[in-house]
């Protein structure tokens, strides 16, 4: 027999064993939690999450994201590729693990019955928004005991992967196919918001940040256009592409027009069109027709 063969047989004598893996990770779980000390077993999920319970990540990534009124439908966007605009100006789909997402979290998050036990922890409680959407929070207790028992470390990292499923959840700007209802828009802007405020972010989400905030800089409540777009402006750095550069100014125009400031709107146009940005794929083009059709508009409003 050679060394094929004999993989082979080893591979199919196991082939009809049972799975273990949940089990022996709540065995795990259930022997590293122990409230009396210092620090939390969960610091090491990033580290060891195959050996941990799935649900243990589920709670440290609800606490990541702010602990309270966290739609059902964000943690569930990771089971589907998402259309974002290319480098090249082309939209195309990505994975979660494109995105960069660890096979832990893609596990927890593409898995109806893993997240339904996450729902059912004693720490996690459920309501429900006006249009039905499902949001879940964590109780007060699990918010304070996660606050005081996570390492400054685990904090940034777990922040870090709550940002970045932010940013992957948001639908491209200008494609016009989200669907979003607004209580979930309003609801998943509220966490992107409080994400985003006053916090460095890490260099290498910056660009995807942006993106996010572009969604909801397009449409529906002009305060969370307005607040979107000076967020977006506070982030842009003269470095980056002229997609970003552009979209910005575009919806930065727009915002002053709505507000009745036409003199501030056509300036910002005329000032970056009149400067050298490089740019010429065809979503580029697009945006210096977008900016053009704009300053129209101010003309037209007047």
């Amino acid at each position: 027999m050679d060394d094929a063969e004999a993989f082979d047989h080893i591979q199919n004598l196991g082939s009809d064993a049972p799975d273990l893996n949940l089990f022996v990770q709540r065995l795990i779980t259930a022997q590293l939690d122990d409230p009396s000390l210092v620090l939390s077993h969960r610091n090491l999920l990033l580290e060891y999450g195959d050996c941990i319970s799935p649900a243990e990540q589920g709670l440290l990534l609800l606490h990541a994201l702010g602990g309270n009124d966290i739609p059902l439908d964000l943690l569930k966007c990771a089971k589907i590729p998402m259309r974002r605009w290319t480098n090249e100006g082309e939209i195309q789909s990505i994975t979660a693990s494109d995105f960069g997402f660890n096979t832990e979290i893609i596990g927890l998050l593409s898995s109806d019955e893993r997240l339904a036990e996450l729902g059912q922890r004693p720490e996690v409680t459920q309501q429900a928004l006006e249009d039905g959407t499902i949001i879940w929070s964590l109780s007060p207790e699990a918010q304070k005991e996660l606050s005081h028992r996570l390492t400054p470390q685990t904090t940034e990292d777990w922040a870090t992967t709550a940002l970045k499923l932010l940013c992957f959840a948001c639908p491209p700007c200008y494609e016009g196919k989200a669907n979003w209802a607004l209580p979930l828009k309003k609801a998943i802007w509220n966490l992107l918001d409080k994400a985003t405020n006053q916090k460095r972010l890490p260099s290498s989400l910056r660009a995807c940040v942006i993106e996010a905030l572009l969604f909801f800089c397009e449409r529906d409540l002009f305060s969370i256009r307005y607040a979107a777009v000076e967020r977006a402006k506070s982030l842009l750095r003269k470095n980056m592409s002229f997609y970003y550069q552009a979209s910005v100014t575009l919806f930065d125009s727009i915002i002053s027009r709505i507000d009745g400031n036409f003199q501030r709107s056509e300036a910002l146009i005329v000032d970056f069109l009149a400067a050298d940005h490089e740019g010429n794929t065809r979503s580029d083009n697009a945006l210096r027709g977008r900016l053009h059709i704009s300053n129209i508009e101010n003309k037209i409003h007047r």
